[in-house]
């Protein structure tokens, strides 16, 4: 394999790894969604939110890094990539 598709296989591979994390976090706050409203307690229900909060961030994070690979892998998410390969 020439190193040009090995370079566009990795980041391919990459991508697909970075969707799949992602995917996994937005499953994540959807769980952690619906055990606010099945917890009793105000603070139960507030540390259930704050969890969303952070899913939804994780989630965020994950989707900007997968955008960047998507196009020219500019700075931390190429990092990131090689890293993970």
């Amino acid at each position: 394999m020439e190193r040009g598709q090995r370079v566009e296989l990795n980041r391919f591979v990459t991508r697909w790894r970075i969707s799949t994390l992602m995917h996994g976090e937005h499953g994540a706050m959807l769980v952690c969604s619906q055990l606010v409203e099945n917890v009793q307690g105000q603070d139960a229900k507030l540390l259930r939110a704050t969890q969303v909060v952070d899913e939804g961030r994780h989630n965020e994070v994950l989707h900007s890094a997968n955008s960047s690979a998507a196009t020219s892998m500019p700075g931390w998410s190429a990092t990131c990539a090689r890293s993970v390969c």
